[in-house]
């Protein structure tokens, strides 16, 4: 079972800072079960995280982004292409 890693910089109810939050949703989506051979990044620019790379179907993007956003929330958005 995956468990969110924090670097211990970031106290009950505040953010960890924004590097270790994208390692967080990389992991989270390493060990979801859904990313195996896909060729996947996590992007951060002005406070966002976008999600790019190429995925097989809609599905495997739309299970990826959710994972995402249960590490970060509304800020994941997704750049990630089908085929």
């Amino acid at each position: 079972m995956f468990m969110p890693q924090f670097d211990g910089y970031a106290s009950i109810g505040e953010r960890a800072p924004l590097a270790s939050l994208a390692e967080e949703i990389w992991s989270a989506i390493a060990y979801c079960g859904c990313a195996e051979d896909l060729q996947l990044s996590v992007v951060e620019s002005a406070g966002l995280f976008f999600l790019e790379g190429q995925v097989p179907t809609q599905a495997a993007a739309e299970q990826i982004l959710q994972v995402a956003r249960r590490c970060a929330g509304s800020i994941v958005l997704s750049r990630i292409s089908i085929g």
